[in-house]
Order: C-alpha cells, then structure tokens, then sequence
C-alpha cells in the first residue's frame, strides 16, 4: 500500500471514529450531536451526515475495524473503502467548483484556484460539460452525477457506489 493509500485510509478512520463519537453521544444524552461536529463532519466527508443518520452503529464499528485491518497490512483496502474516498473527495471538490461558480463572472476561471487534495480528482477532469452540469445538475442534484463521476472512474456501476456509502 502506498502512502497515499495510507493516508486515505487514515482519513476514513477518523470518519469512522467521529461517527462513533457522535452516535455514542447521542446514545448517552438522548439528544442531538453539536451542530459544529456535523458541520467539521460533513466539510470533511460530504455526504456522512446521510450514513450517520442511515448506518446502524454495529455497521460503523465493522467498518472502523476493516479499515483499521487493512491499515495494519493484515488485509487489502477493500473496494467500498477506495469507492468511498473517491466519491468523498469527488463531491468536496464538486461543492467547491461549484461555490467558485457562483461567485465567478463570465471571464473568470472557476479553477483558477482549484487545489487538489488527496481523495480529490485532478482539475483537467472538469471540463466545460463538467462545470455546467455543476452549476446546474440535472434535477437540480449532484449526488448521482457525482456516482456517476466515481463510478466510471472506477469501472463500476453508481449503484455499487451507493451501496459502499449505504448499504443499498
């Protein structure tokens, strides 16, 4: 595993471990997780407020414990874990093009100041059908162009990329 793969699979630990944190929290106070937890959370990993709610926590741990696993070299990263860096990374760059989108002009370039992180797709992927179908997807919703995105960049179907966020 390289580290870039390392540092991936460190990311969705953590994911795994807030998400914990969050539903003990609620478990033992009977009440909502702080609003700035789920915000921290949810600019991180767009898209784990939705497995929060969705994932019961016998699921979380599970997925905690492969990922700690595979970060150990006692197993490979499995392809729900690659699937869900991918579309994480891919909606966080999405949400950004699309918020310079809104504030560009005509003339300016909306990734004039795209900077890629890990998880993230290169900006050459983001050609001009790309940046309109950002500012405006069809039904007026990302996520399933966004599986769409993942899905062909990993020769898999958005219905296998779906189902490594949430189960279905």
């Amino acid at each position: 595993m390289d580290e870039k793969q390392r540092r991936l699979l460190h990311a969705l630990a953590d994911k795994y471990r807030v998400m914990r944190e969050l539903r003990a929290r609620v478990g033992q106070h009977a009440r909502q997780p702080p609003r700035d937890s789920l915000r921290a959370l949810a600019r991180r990993f767009p898209g784990a407020l939705r497995e929060l709610d969705e994932l019961p926590l016998p699921t979380i741990e599970t997925r905690l414990l492969a990922i700690v696993r595979a970060l150990e070299l006692r197993s490979a990263p499995e392809r729900w874990m690659i699937l869900q860096s991918a579309y994480h990374g891919r909606l966080r760059a999405v949400l950004r093009i699309k918020q310079s989108l809104r504030c560009c002009g005509p003339a300016d370039d909306p990734l004039a100041d795209y900077l890629q992180a890990d998880d993230e797709p290169a900006a050459t992927s983001f050609d001009q059908v790309a940046l309109q179908l950002i500012a405006r997807p069809p039904g007026g919703r990302l996520n399933r162009w966004v599986f769409e995105q993942v899905a062909a960049e990993h020769g898999t179907t958005p219905d296998e990329v779906h189902a490594a966020l949430f189960l279905r």
